[in-house]
Formats: C-alpha cells, structure tokens, sequence
C-alpha cells in the first residue's frame, strides 16, 4: 500500500476540531444543516463526536486528521517524534511496549510516519514563510540500495529555515539538479543572496536561475572556496552532520521513494518541531509560521 492509498477519503471536508456546530459540513453534499448524533466508541481513543446530515441523512464523524486510526493522536505523535529524536522503528516499537505496555509493530511505526509526513508535506506547500533573504545551499550523498544519491536544500541562513528540497537517484550534481532546487526556494522567495561552496556545476545554474539585467532584483552570489580560502559552509555542515545521526542508526535506506519521504519529514520535524538551539525557538517560528508539535502540523495550524 502507497502512502496516497492511505491518505482518508475525507481529508477535504476538516483537519481540525470544530468548536461549534455552524462550521461543521457534511462529508457527503457538504451542507451546513448537520446536528448531533451520539457518539461513535473506539477502543483507543474514546467517544468521537458522530453528526447527521438533515438534507441528505448521512451519519458522519468529523476528520481531525486521525480518521479510522485505531491508536489515539498521543501515541501516534510520540511514535513521530521519538522516530526523528533519533530511535530506530524497533526501539520506538519497544519504548511503547516498556513505558505503555503498548504493543505495536515497527511496520505500524514507519506507516505513519510515512502517511503523516505524506500529509503535512502536502499541506505546506501552500505555506508562506517570511524570509530573511540570505540563502545557504549544499548538496550530501545519502546511501539507499547500496548505491549513493544525492540530497541538496536550500536554507535561509538567519532562521535555519529549509525553504527547499530536493533527492535525485544520480551519484553526481548536474546543472538541472541545482536549477530544480534553487527555482523551487525562488518560487517560495526571491532571495537577496546565495552562498555556495565552489562546485563547478553552481555558476550556470545560478546564471540561468537568478540572473536579471536589473539591479533591483539582482542577487547577490557568493562561493566558499574551501582550497583558496581555507573557509567552509559551517552552519550546512552542522546541518548535514544532525542528518547523518538520525540517517546513520538506519545504516541505509532501502527504496528512494521511502528514503525522499523519511528525509522530508526530518526536515519537518527540523523546521517546525525541534527547537534550535541558536535561537531559542523552531525555525519556523522565525518565519512567521507556526510549529512546536506534530499535532499542531496535522491540524494544519502553520499561521501564528
């Protein structure tokens, strides 16, 4: 099973909880004209609210995100978090049996976070981030099927925000692979100025990215000779070596379409979750959105 398969039907109708009844639509005909009706009992998490439809009599519980989940959000929420702090699936999967008496199996633990990352991946590509415009970019090798791939992001060098991502199955950094990373952080902001590392590849994507005639949307472009200047990218390598210790726990990952989704939600829980040490607060907090839990990220609540 994709992770599309098992994305719910009704995702469109409501990601968060709904306080009072006039905001509640029908999943069905998506009338406003519902009222209560009991209750629905799960096992694992409680009584859910169930509605009825009076114009087309459909019985319905709302989708907070959670629909048909038979494990309630706390538990799902820890099993992402603990994922991304660094535990391997089996130890999240023994954490839970020793602290809850819970027993899951590590495959229950990578579905959801494949379907949840899958999710809010989705959801922030509508995201409108408030850059500082300083924009640092690089590119790492990660392992998948025993061969090597390569990663590149962008990231707004004062919040540590990573405004971009992008995986390719190719060993080596052409051209294109820069121009696709770079256009999609252009697209989210025009940045003010790009500081690179000196690979030979970056001047003619850069040229064909950010280039203008006009003074007043130039960029200004910088590269770090390590061989000249004895310098590097210090804060993308700080960022790489906290990739590489989530990464290294799995030895390698086994599909890339597996490995591009685990990756992104690194960068999720990096962006939105995980306070930064530098600042005092997550990065996205300094752009303007919203973050501090996987909950807040189901829900959908990205605007502070």
């Amino acid at each position: 099973m994709t992770c599309e398969d098992q994305i719910s039907p009704y995702r469109e109708c409501g990601t968060s909880e709904h306080k009072n009844l006039s905001a509640t639509k029908c999943v069905k005909c998506k009338s406003e004209k519902v009222r209560k009706k009991g209750f629905r009992k799960t096992s694992q998490r409680g009584l859910q609210q169930r509605y009825i439809c009076n114009k087309c009599k459909t019985s319905f519980t709302i989708d907070n995100g959670f629909w048909k989940m038979k494990n309630n959000e706390q538990k799902i929420c820890q099993a992402l978090d603990t994922y991304y702090e660094g535990l391997s699936l089996r130890k999240v999967r023994r954490n839970f049996y020793k602290y809850g008496n819970t027993r899951i199996s590590h495959q229950s633990v990578l579905n959801w976070i494949r379907k949840y990352v899958y999710l809010i991946r989705k959801k922030l590509e509508s995201a409108k981030p408030s850059l500082f415009g300083h924009y640092l970019t690089d590119e790492a090798i990660i392992k998948c099927k025993g061969q090597n791939h390569n990663f590149g992001l962008v990231m707004d060098k004062r919040s540590r925000y990573i405004v971009a991502t992008r995986y390719s199955e190719n060993e080596y950094i052409s051209p294109e692979h820069s121009i696709e990373l770079w256009s999609k952080a252009r697209d989210i902001q025009r940045p003010k100025k790009l500081t690179s590392d000196a690979h030979r590849t970056y001047q003619e994507a850069f040229n064909q990215v950010f280039y203008t005639r006009y003074k007043e949307g130039r960029v200004e472009y910088e590269q770090i000779n390590h061989q000249k200047t004895g310098r590097f990218n210090y804060i993308m390598e700080r960022v790489w070596n906290t990739l590489r210790e989530r990464i290294k726990i799995m030895r390698s990952f086994k599909a890339s379409w597996s490995a591009k989704l685990l990756i992104d939600g690194f960068f999720i829980w990096y962006n939105f979750v995980r306070p930064h040490m530098t600042l005092g607060c997550t990065p996205a907090e300094m752009v303007g959105l919203k973050g501090g839990s996987w909950v807040e990220l189901i829900n959908l609540k990205l605007n502070s």
